[in-house]
């Protein structure tokens, strides 16, 4: 029986403890990225504490992940990991594109480049234009909910959608009640 299958979504699945401990560190991290979105939707900030803790902490189970699996799935092989990336959306989209490999690095180099700012610059990362933080963030969402919807089946691609379904909501009952208590200053203020 491979370890912890039952926890684990359908491809990849540990067959080691190492592999176990790769795929729970990115299923944790994903976690805290909507826990942190979450928080920002209802008016959080990034760059405030505790919550730039837990971005941080986010971002490193990520990187973890990355190297987890590079060396217990892959062999510690860029080729290996170039090659599997390939066969993954040959499989789903029909185009062999291990490219999304470097992707994958970029995900990764955004998201603890954000997080470390957010934690240790917090002023700094608050007066970033909006087009930095739109622009960081529109990515790394994009890339996650490939990571967790497009590419995988099972209950994590009903975590992902219903995490997706959960953000959206927040967003826009955060823009709606900013909108609605505009209109009803301005209907005040005349």
């Amino acid at each position: 029986m491979r370890i912890g299958s039952w926890l684990l979504a359908v491809a990849p699945a540990a067959e080691t403890p190492w592999q176990f401990a790769s795929l729970l560190a990115i299923r944790a991290s994903l976690a805290l990225f909507v826990a942190v979105l979450a928080s920002e939707a209802i008016g959080r900030k990034r760059s405030a504490q505790p919550v730039a803790a837990i971005w941080l902490l986010g971002a490193g189970l990520a990187v973890w992940h990355s190297m987890g699996a590079l060396l217990t799935f892959h062999n510690g092989s860029q080729e290996q990991a170039f090659q599997s990336t390939a066969a993954q959306t040959q499989d789903l989209l029909g185009i062999a594109f291990g490219a999304g490999l470097y992707v994958n690095y970029a995900f990764l180099a955004v998201w603890t480049f954000d997080a470390v700012l957010a934690a240790f610059a917090s002023e700094r990362h608050r007066r970033l234009p909006p087009l930095y933080h739109g622009l960081s963030l529109g990515f790394l969402c994009f890339i996650a909910f490939n990571a967790t919807v497009v590419f995988k089946s099972g209950w994590l691609r009903w975590f992902g959608t219903g995490a997706t379904i959960v953000l959206l909501v927040l967003v826009l009952g955060k823009r709606l009640s900013l909108r609605f208590g505009q209109e009803r200053k301005d209907e005040q203020g005349n």
